[in-house]
């Protein structure tokens, strides 16, 4: 693949999802935190897993977007962009600038309120003081571009070739590609590759013993840091070599895994959510692309693309869906994003449409089943907004 060398990123994300799709594949990938700290980041840009070239990093001229949002309490949180990073003390009313400027930022990971880190396009950063100083920190072999970290000094990651990443879209958060699982036990000054499993897209840890991960249609189960990984499930998808999966851990024993598919037609992207709570003997399918449901087994529909999911708790979880094409009553385009809510493990399941927002990438975090953050797009602006009611309503967040 090479296709996209020097060609403009369109802010109609659905005519760019459906080009590179066409050249290549979708997916994607993100590691998740513990479910007292649950925050999730994930774009809607899919990106495939296999493009050969590497190049320049992010210019001044890249599009200008927040990547991902993470949370400590309902108050101490940070939001990372293209441009940098942010950090707020009273639950998103205000936001004041740290770090360094202009330092493109693609996943967060707050452990508390002043132990935290930031993975970039080219470096990974960390701080321990609330923000006020982020000290660059070592990387393996290839860049990190997710991090789940379960204490102050135990972590783990997911390391990707740069070669794998077109240079315009080194900015998006969440790439879909194969990667090498890595882990530090100094608080990210040196990483280890985790040798016994070969390659993921994704994993996520609930705590130092107890961790996921998955790549294609299958998942793996640690109950030892990852010493040992045990098979959790392998899905019955159709074109199973054409399948990326994402972790989001809920618990030890509790975890959702959204599979993306190859194809896409008529904005629609196969994918599908599912959930365990008992440690991967049961499964349960909880919202699919409708469209595309002869690629998997039924479950509730959902709109042309699966947005992000937060994950808060095993009976607490919201999936983010996009429409590209559809109209919001009183928009000045197309796009459409709503959120399906469940509270009780995915046995009901309550929809509300997001007004102010219409397109993504999009970003998510909640850190208790009423309190939450979102950004994404409206109208070509970047928004960001706070609900205290799960999501039914939300009040929007002035970002310098």
């Amino acid at each position: 693949m090479g296709g996209l060398g020097g060609a403009n990123l369109m802010p109609a994300w659905g005519v760019l999802v459906a080009s590179l799709l066409l050249l290549g594949g979708i997916g994607e990938s993100a590691a998740q935190l513990p479910p007292a700290r649950t925050a999730f980041v994930s774009s809607l840009i899919l990106i495939s897993r296999t493009l050969p070239m590497a190049g320049p990093r992010p210019t001044s001229s890249s599009p200008m977007f927040f990547t991902a949002i993470a949370f400590a309490d309902t108050r101490h949180g940070w939001l990372a962009g293209t441009d940098g990073l942010r950090a707020t003390v009273d639950g998103g009313t205000h936001w004041d600038r740290q770090g360094p400027r202009g330092v493109p930022i693609v996943a967060l990971d707050a452990l508390n309120v002043r132990v935290a880190w930031a993975v970039g396009v080219d470096r990974l950063l960390g701080t321990t003081d609330g923000g006020r100083y982020w000290r660059r920190l070592e990387e393996p072999r290839y860049p990190l571009r997710a991090v789940s970290f379960v204490s102050g000094t135990v972590g783990f990651g997911v390391s990707v070739n740069p070669k794998r990443i077109l240079p315009e879209l080194q900015v998006y958060p969440d790439l879909a590609l194969r990667g090498t699982p890595v882990s530090t036990v100094d608080g990210g000054r040196t990483w280890k590759i985790m040798r016994t499993l070969p390659s993921v897209n994704s994993l996520c840890f609930a705590d130092p013993t107890a961790g996921w991960a998955a790549e294609g249609t299958r998942v793996w189960r640690t109950g030892n840091g990852g010493r040992t990984w045990r098979p959790a499930g392998t899905f019955s998808l159709r074109d199973p070599d054409g399948w990326t999966a994402t972790t989001y851990c809920a618990g030890p024993a509790a975890v959702w895994v959204r599979f993306w598919g190859d194809g896409v037609a008529m904005e629609h992207v196969p994918y599908i959510v599912y959930h365990s709570l008992d440690g991967g003997k049961h499964w349960k399918a909880d919202l699919e692309d409708a469209y595309t449901s002869n690629a998997y087994p039924p479950a509730r529909a959902g709109l042309g693309y699966s947005g992000p999911l937060a994950v808060v708790n095993p009976a607490t979880a919201f999936i983010v869906s996009v429409c590209p094409v559809c109209e919001l009553p009183g928009s000045k385009g197309f796009g459409m994003v709503w959120i399906d809510g469940t509270h009780d493990g995915g046995g009901t399941w309550q929809r509300s449409t997001v007004t102010w927002l219409t397109m993504g990438p999009i970003a998510i975090t909640s850190v208790n089943p009423t309190r939450g953050w979102m950004s994404g797009e409206l109208n070509g602006r970047r928004e960001l907004a706070a609900t205290a009611d799960g999501g039914r309503t939300w009040t929007p967040c002035r970002v310098g």
